[in-house]
């Protein structure tokens, strides 16, 4: 019983963060879409879909495949965060120069600089340690994190997008969200003892990048599915259209992106206790 309640506490705390920061998220697309119109907020919806296969990428299924190997092996959590930021950064940033410059080759108009400038949102994610609090099943700082960084977006938003329209606002807003969630789920860490660091021990990192990549194509086809409609509508229709479409689609998105948070609360209790339990 005490597990029990261990688990569904960790499930309520990590799902209640995830909606409220879900739920500013959403009032922050609502206002960016009523400020740049229809063409304009689509311009961004194609930017942030295409940009959502990078941060998959750049994850690596690690969010899954990490959470699972720090509760089953909490003895080894320095050496195996370590190991696993210093590989994630070191391929992001190749990752990074090489999309960009494929972009700034390749696309023009807006979409150009906005995508340039949502795929260095790939440097904070790959930094980010939500994986290990997952892992020692501490919700808390994950959902306070995330709060905070919507709450940055949304000052940042609202602050200039009053004052002028900027296509540039929302991928600049979202950087900065991600790197207050980044560094401070990292100081959580620190504060509680554990020595956060960077190594290149690929003997201690490829086997969890090796276990992730079937889950990351599962991940990647399961996304393209889920927002393929968007890019050929790019492909075939305006950005104006796009604009309609991502906006009415707004509503799901936040609902769908809750049943996640279900999965990943449990995960590392299953790890932890093993098969034959409650």
């Amino acid at each position: 019983m005490q597990s029990d309640r261990h688990v569904s506490r960790n499930f309520l705390v990590l799902v209640s963060g995830e909606a409220v920061s879900r739920l500013i998220a959403f009032a922050v697309t609502v206002f960016i879409a009523r400020v740049l119109g229809a063409e304009g907020y689509g311009v961004i919806a194609f930017a942030a879909g295409v940009n959502l296969y990078f941060s998959k990428i750049a994850d690596f299924a690690i969010e899954w495949i990490g959470a699972r190997e720090i509760a089953k092996q909490r003895d080894r959590l320095e050496a195996l965060v370590a190991a696993v930021l210093g590989t994630r950064l070191l391929f992001v940033c190749i990752l990074m120069v090489l999309a960009i410059g494929s972009v700034q080759l390749f696309m023009s108009g807006p979409e150009r600089d906005v995508l340039s400038l949502f795929l260095l949102t790939m440097i904070p994610m790959a930094a980010n340690t939500k994986w290990v609090h997952l892992g020692l099943e501490d919700a808390r700082p994950i959902g306070l994190a995330r709060v905070l960084g919507e709450i940055t977006a949304l000052v940042i938003v609202l602050a200039v997008l009053m004052q002028s329209i900027e296509l540039w606002v929302p991928p600049v807003a979202q950087i900065a969200s991600e790197v207050l969630v980044a560094v401070y789920l990292i100081v959580v860490l620190r504060q509680r003892g554990y020595r956060i660091r960077l190594s290149l021990n690929l003997k201690v990192a490829l086997p969890l990048f090796v276990a992730g990549f079937p889950l990351l194509v599962h991940i990647l086809l399961g996304l393209f599915i889920y927002n393929s409609d968007l890019i050929f509508l790019r492909v075939f229709r305006d950005s104006e259209q796009v604009g309609f479409y991502a906006a009415a689609y707004t509503l799901i998105s936040l609902i769908s992106n809750l049943g996640l948070s279900y999965g990943m609360s449990l995960t590392p209790a299953f790890a932890r206790l093993g098969a034959g339990t409650d």
